[in-house]
């Protein structure tokens, strides 16, 4: 019996293709998008030991960064972070800024939440929803 080589020569270049022409999925693309944002601000001058705290809404995006793991929330008029994004969807800001941090999580594919702090005591709270 003659085994069937063209045969067994196609099939074997039909599994090759299909195994090379899978491109990887970029997790950071679960996130990005339109988001509106609802961000709290709890300002502390400590001048004079006043308080502010301040409410606003804002339609703002994620966007993939140019480095691999870095995502960036733009969350306000003129406000925006670059952050380390995990493929858990934690993040935290990628900075070596000294008194002040931030860091966050994303539930689900289409809710975010992150703090951003200093050592004064100023916090700013930020809850995002995908749109």
């Amino acid at each position: 019996m003659k085994p069937f080589l063209p045969i067994n020569i196609l099939i074997l270049f039909i599994v090759i293709s299909s195994v090379s022409c899978k491109k990887n999925k970029d997790y950071r693309d679960t996130y990005t998008g339109n988001y509106h944002f609802t961000v709290n601000e709890h300002i502390v001058n400590l001048q004079d030991s006043t308080t502010f705290d301040t409410i606003y809404y804002y339609s703002g995006q994620i966007t993939n960064g140019e480095e691999p793991e870095q995502i960036i929330i733009s969350y306000g008029p003129n406000k925006w972070l670059n952050f380390v994004l995990s493929e858990s969807g934690k993040f935290h800001l990628n900075s070596t800024a000294l008194g002040w941090g931030a860091y966050g999580t994303f539930n689900g594919t289409d809710k975010v939440s992150f703090l951003i702090y200093n050592i004064q005591g100023t916090q700013t709270i930020v809850d995002g929803t995908k749109i």
